[in-house]
C-alpha cells in the first residue's frame, strides 16, 4: 500500500491472502509466513507498478477494524490458573491464544509463589491437549527457559 500520514491507510497496490489451514501460528512464525509471501508479491507486482500498469485502489474505511497497543499488564494472568487442573477449557484457550499473539513481546506472565518469594515467569509454550492446559515451557525472571515440570519439581512447594 502507499503510505499516507495515517496509520493503514493509503491506498492499496497489491494484496494477497494467505491461507493458514488450522495452523495456529506465534506472532512470530506469522511474521516469518508473511515476510515470504509479502517478499515474493513485491517482486511480482513492482515491475508492474514501476511501468505504470498498476493502479492503487483505495481502501474501505468503514470496513476497518481498530485495537489497542498491547502493553506489559496485557499479558498478566492469576497464577492460580496456572495450577488449576480444572481450569474451564474457555480461560484455558485464552490463554494459549494470549501467548501466541503476546509473545514474544510483551509476553504472557504471572507471579508465581515459589520457594524463594514471589517471582515473575513467562509463559513461552503451551498447548490445549484434552480439554485441559498444558503448560510446556516457561522463563523464570533471571533464568533460562526450561520445561514446565522442571520449574515446578525446583521451585514450588510439594502439592498435597
Amino acid at each position: 500500500m502507499l503510505v499516507d500520514k495515517e496509520v493503514d491507510h493509503g491506498p492499496i497496490i497489491a494484496q494477497e491472502k494467505i491461507s493458514l489451514n488450522n495452523w495456529r501460528p506465534t506472532t512470530d512464525e506469522l511474521k516469518e509466513k508473511l515476510a515470504i509471501v509479502v517478499a515474493r508479491l513485491l517482486l511480482k507486482v513492482l515491475p508492474d507498478w514501476i511501468d505504470g500498469k498498476i493502479k492503487a485502489v483505495p481502501q474501505y474505511h468503514d470496513l476497518a477494524t481498530f485495537t489497542k497497543k498491547f502493553e506489559g499488564g496485557d499479558g498478566l494472568i492469576d497464577s492460580k490458573e496456572l495450577l488449576d487442573e480444572n481450569l474451564p477449557i474457555e480461560r484455558a484457550k485464552k490463554i494459549e491464544r494470549m501467548i501466541r499473539a503476546l509473545n514474544p513481546d510483551p509476553g504472557v506472565f504471572a507471579f508465581i509463589d515459589s520457594r524463594r518469594g514471589k517471582i515473575r515467569v513467562k509463559l513461552i509454550k503451551v498447548k490445549i491437549q484434552d480439554d485441559k492446559l498444558v503448560i510446556e515451557r516457561v522463563v523464570p525472571e533471571g533464568k533460562r527457559e526450561m520445561g514446565w515440570e522442571d520449574f515446578k519439581r525446583g521451585n514450588l512447594p510439594a502439592l498435597s
